[in-house]
């Protein structure tokens, strides 16, 4: 199983991915050996496959940027058929684009639509048949938990949300007295680790009993092991099947040994760089969306056109982010609390339409100019909200080590922060992000956060 960007991926998908990306690059010179039969079209086989590989890449990440390459894709389904459908299209009609955008590696413009339409209808194809005939008979991985007890249960659910995966969850083994009712398939107890794995056909065995290594069968792990069977930690387990780290299995020693969690300060300076260059060109390109959005609310409510709130940012410091207001102003004596509810009846008809396309956000950018924020991070608390939060969730300080976000891993993979559990989960993104930062994985979240503006996702 692959990992593309901190989301594992099925070694199917992967190899999926490439016979698309040839389909893509090969659209071009059958389309080209297929016309000259007919039509002189002057069409060289050098640009015909150059033409073909740039409409390839560009469509491979049109795909993913659209989830069209999520562990799912191994599986088929007629309930993704909407959303697959719609990608094409869109990828058919990114491949005729080509044609305008690059005329010298083009023929002529109807030469590109055709290709592109070919192109599509041939993934299409390879998409039905094998969602009907191979993917039902794809074998599952069968995984055997280690341990019993809430974190057992946990990792549990997590595999049984990750079946697109190929993963089905055997049982569980550990001590009786430790068995809690939503554990209720145990197997037996460790010393069974050998008999269990030769009877149920285990190709995985997930260890959630780390803090009692001296109580682990460790040789019987280790012939395990020398069988064939995988076996792999709860935390990195969870990391890469979910995308966040579990906060249970975070310990100090893990994050000062672990290859993650590193600041490369010539990345760093790179970074700023981009921030700085992306903000103003973002300030000038939206200057006539932000004048317009502030005259509507200055026009539709009494009370100022911005919000200006005090956040924690980089190393605990306070700075005031600046947002478009999108609240009536809070009447005298009027609570509020530092949870954002989507619900609020205060939010103005205008508000919500911002906060629907998050055009509330925009004045952030000259935050990110004056080195409050930067384009990719986690989102920066309340002082309040920071308060409880770093008060109930261990390691929550590490967020504050970088500088926050405009948009971050934790916005385009769990949302906004409502509640005490939604403030944990997002944590637990956050310190994914924070282990394996680079600026290709701040790219990647740049463009999804950009696809899901086209759909409203994540909006509150």
């Amino acid at each position: 199983m692959a990992t593309w960007l901190t989301k594992p991926v099925p070694s199917a998908v992967s190899a999926l991915v490439a016979i698309e990306a040839v389909i893509l690059a090969a659209s071009p010179p059958l389309v080209a050996a297929g016309l000259d039969r007919f039509i002189d079209l002057s069409w060289s086989a050098r640009d015909a496959w150059v033409a073909g590989g740039i409409g390839s890449c560009l469509l491979v990440i049109l795909f993913l940027c659209l989830g069209q390459y999520g562990a799912s894709a191994a599986r088929g389904g007629t309930l993704r058929g909407v959303r697959r459908a719609i990608g094409l299209a869109a990828g058919a009609g990114a491949f005729a684009c080509l044609g305008a955008l690059i005329p010298a590696l083009w023929p002529c413009g109807w030469v590109a639509i055709l290709a592109g339409g070919i192109a599509c209808a041939l993934v299409a194809a390879r998409r039905w048949l094998f969602g009907l005939w191979i993917a039902p008979r794809l074998p599952r991985e069968r995984v055997l938990i280690l341990g019993t007890g809430d974190c057992a249960r946990r990792t549990a659910e997590e595999l049984a949300d990750a079946r697109d995966l190929g993963i089905e969850v055997a049982g569980f083994l550990g001590e009786a007295d430790e068995a809690t009712e939503e554990t209720d398939r145990v197997l037996g107890s460790a010393s069974d680790l050998l008999a269990c794995v030769r009877a149920h056909s285990i190709d995985r065995i997930v260890v959630v009993a780390q803090e009692q290594r001296e109580r682990l069968p460790m040789r019987a792990l280790l012939a395990c092991k020398l069988r064939g069977v995988r076996i792999e930690d709860a935390g990195p387990c969870l990391e890469r099947l979910t995308g966040r780290i579990p906060i249970e299995a975070l310990r100090p020693a893990s994050v000062v040994f672990s290859p993650g969690f590193r600041t490369r300060p010539w990345s760093m300076a790179l970074k700023r760089e981009i921030d700085i260059a992306g903000a103003a060109i973002g300030l000038i390109a939206a200057s006539p969306v932000i004048v317009a959005c502030a005259a509507l609310i200055k026009l539709t409510s009494r009370g100022p056109v911005f919000f200006i709130h005090t956040r924690v940012g980089k190393n605990g410091a306070r700075f005031r982010m600046i947002k478009f207001r999108t609240m009536r102003m809070a009447e005298p004596g009027e609570a509020r609390d530092g949870w954002a509810n989507p619900v609020d009846d205060r939010i103005t008809a205008v508000g919500r339409i911002l906060r629907r396309f998050r055009l509330d956000e925009l004045p952030q950018l000259w935050n990110i100019l004056r080195g409050d924020m930067s384009l990719v991070g986690p989102r920066p608390d309340a002082i309040a909200v920071a308060e409880v939060l770093g008060a109930e969730i261990p390691h929550y300080w590490l967020r504050t080590t970088v500088r926050p976000g405009l948009t971050g891993w934790a916005q385009i993979r769990a949302g906004y922060v409502a509640s005490l559990a939604q403030g944990r989960i997002r944590h637990e993104f956050d310190l994914c992000y924070l282990k394996d930062r680079s600026l290709l994985l701040d790219l990647w979240i740049l463009l999804r956060t950009a696809f899901s503006l086209c759909n409203c996702a994540g909006a509150r």
